[in-house]
């Protein structure tokens, strides 16, 4: 399969790609936390 480029040429394109990002941002953890995840998956996965 060869690869495929998508260009978001119209300007309601690219503000539904914003709003998607802009929501998965704001859901995501920060470096601190997601340092405080790993290391508390990595205790489980070492601990049981």
């Amino acid at each position: 399969m060869p690869d495929r480029a998508l260009y978001l040429d119209r300007p309601e394109e690219l503000a539904t790609y914003q709003k998607v990002w802009s929501s998965l941002d704001a859901l995501a953890l920060d470096e601190g936390q997601s340092r405080q995840l790993i290391n508390k998956i990595i205790g489980e996965v070492h601990h049981g």
